[in-house]
């Protein structure tokens, strides 16, 4: 088996729907491939749609109780055949000659081990973003990786979770995704594939951008609102705790003590930036104080242990 596509899906099935039909009409010619589509909700509508697309697609459908996206993936690649695992959402529309860009990329680069694709946004109907978002936010909010250099190597933080591909061997020497992170209910810790990226980059094994490697990633109506957009800024501000613990602070109920500073100072510059009219600046504001809260909100989560370990 040449190429293994996994995903994990819970209870989403339209969505998922546009993204096997996409799956459909890729190019796999000369391809020896399978999808393993894996339900973490254990869904009889998820089973019934995954049904509907056996006889047009080489796919599997398994289940995986625990709950997460990472537990989902760590029992997919345990079942996996090809030689290359291409991991990707069940929110995504892929281009048609996807699994072919991946097929020729890796053989250009045989020494290296992780590949990222290429994520551009298909908005809802009739909505556009907020203008003048901070653009770093913007991009890991939406999944967006359209970065501005060619095809090459890059740095393992730019691989992300909608489109990436790993060799099969990495995964013979135990490595796997960590089931703390990533999708998992309301609340968790943004940066899943990121996470296994960065550690296989600090265990020298690099990764290759493939610009060409295309797929859309799916953006939902309730994905357009201020709401969602800082519950996500939350997410990410856990995330950045979680993955660098910033040692040698002051701490106060947990955290560090600026941070209740910030979070106080924001607030401040938001009620100028609304009393001045300018829409885009207090918006932006709110999403540096929902970062905060999720940055203070993971130092308290995070074990005294950690942290104790951090400050040596």
């Amino acid at each position: 088996m040449e190429i293994s596509v996994l995903m994990a899906s819970f209870k989403r099935q339209d969505i998922l729907r546009k993204t096997l039909e996409s799956l459909k009409k890729v190019n796999s010619r000369g391809i020896q491939w399978e999808i393993l589509l894996i339900d973490n909700a254990n869904d009889a509508k998820t089973k019934t749609l995954v049904e509907e697309f056996k006889s047009s697609l080489p796919i599997h459908y398994l289940v995986e109780n625990r709950k997460g996206k990472n537990s989902s993936l760590n029992q997919a690649i345990t079942k996996a055949q090809g030689d290359l695992f291409i991991f990707t959402d069940d929110d995504v529309i892929v281009d048609s000659n996807w699994l072919k860009e991946y097929q020729e990329g890796v053989k250009r680069w045989p020494q290296f081990s992780v590949f990222g694709g290429r994520i551009l946004p298909l908005w809802p109907d009739g909505m556009k973003p907020f203008p003048n978002i901070n653009k770093s936010f913007f991009q890991s909010a939406y999944s967006i990786a359209d970065w501005s250099f060619k095809e090459g190597p890059y740095e393992a933080g730019k691989v992300w979770g909608p489109n990436m591909a790993i060799r099969k061997k990495i995964f013979d020497q135990d490595y796997c995704f960590n089931e703390k992170v990533g999708p998992s209910g309301n609340n968790y810790i943004m940066g899943s594939e990121t996470e296994l990226t960065k550690r296989l980059e600090n265990d020298g094994f690099k990764s290759v951008y493939l610009p060409k490697a295309l797929v859309h990633h799916q953006i939902r109506p309730e994905q357009m609102s201020q709401q969602w957009l800082y519950q996500r800024a939350f997410r990410y501000g856990r995330a950045d705790t979680f993955h660098e613990i910033h040692p040698h602070t002051a701490m106060f109920f947990g955290a560090p003590r600026y941070m209740y500073r910030l979070l106080l100072e924001f607030l401040v510059l938001r009620w100028k930036a609304i009393l001045a009219k300018n829409e885009s600046e207090a918006f932006n504001l709110m999403i540096k104080y929902w970062m905060t809260k999720g940055r203070i909100y993971q130092y308290r989560c995070q074990p005294k242990k950690v942290r104790d370990k951090d400050d040596e």
